[in-house]
């Protein structure tokens, strides 16, 4: 069944880089990207592992699928990791793979699944991620240019010191900022969050797979002032969370045990609560 998975050839999600290298001598990691409604998805495929000799080492693949939604004011932000489940249940669901929630992403109340039915070694699998009983979406698969994330680069904890630094600035000017209504106060609270996280990054700089797991692209356009020098501090805060956003994407490296995901929507939904925040005010203020 595994000749039949298109999977295992190499496209990147459109702001994502492919990879596509070497764990070991032995153990080839391969990407590839979908958008599914709202979510975001990376199935990340370790292919079977290969001797010296060409003889297959192992029988079956160690592949998982990360899923990530960006929060807003509205809701929380999602990122799950599925991992496939058995070729048995898969083919009981009538369907060539399939992956599931277990461990933290169960935990965390992920209850969703993902199906997909191989078209053949020269066309992409059909993917459909099962939110719920009732509601089912189809994927698309997205492409990028490719390009290679290398293995075992030169990052350390100290290379999210930039990152933190524009939070930390971004957090500043809204402190200081006159306008201190409820949308100021909640991307005040989500930039602590990506302070938190960025110090778990920095803690689990090198525990990653080797793949850049999906985020969202955030929106920093924020309408212009109705009066020069309205809402100053706000739209600073903006610049120093573009500069945090640019700054994680400049670092090599993994999904840093996950927390670079979550750094990522963090910086998304406390751009976009300020980017609706300064809509708002200058709505009521023309």
């Amino acid at each position: 069944m595994r000749a039949t998975n298109a999977i295992a050839i190499g496209f990147s999600i459109a702001w994502l880089s492919v990879a596509a290298q070497t764990k070991t001598a032995s153990d080839t990691v391969v990407t590839k990207g979908y958008q599914c409604g709202d979510f975001s998805a990376l199935l990340v495929d370790h292919v079977a592992s290969i001797g010296p000799h060409g003889d297959s080492l192992s029988g079956k693949p160690d592949d998982v699928l990360f899923v990530a939604r960006r929060g807003n004011i509205f809701r929380r932000a999602q990122n799950y990791t599925l991992v496939q489940v058995s070729t048995n249940i898969a083919d009981i669901a009538n369907v060539d793979f399939m992956w599931q929630c277990t461990g933290a992403s169960a935990a965390d109340g992920c209850q969703m699944a993902a199906k997909m039915i191989g078209n053949g070694p020269n066309a992409p699998g059909s993917l459909i991620l099962q939110l719920s009983d009732e509601v089912a979406v189809q994927c698309v698969e997205t492409q990028g240019s490719a390009g290679k994330q290398q293995q075992g680069a030169n990052v350390s904890a100290g290379s999210l010191n930039v990152v933190r630094n524009a939070l930390t600035n971004a957090s500043g000017s809204l402190q200081r900022a006159a306008n201190q209504s409820d949308y100021v106060q909640n991307a005040i609270a989500v930039i602590d969050q990506a302070l938190d996280d960025a110090s778990q990054a920095a803690a689990h700089v090198h525990d990653d797979s080797g793949a850049l797991p999906p985020s969202p692209t955030p929106n920093f356009d924020a309408p212009p002032p109705p009066a020069r020098g309205t809402n100053l501090m706000l739209y600073s805060s903006l610049n120093n969370l573009k500069s945090a956003y640019d700054a994680l994407n400049r670092i090599p490296g993994g999904d840093f045990a996950g927390y670079r995901v979550r750094l990522n929507n963090d910086i998304a939904t406390a751009a976009e609560v300020l980017v609706n925040g300064i809509a708002l005010y200058n709505a009521r203020h023309p």
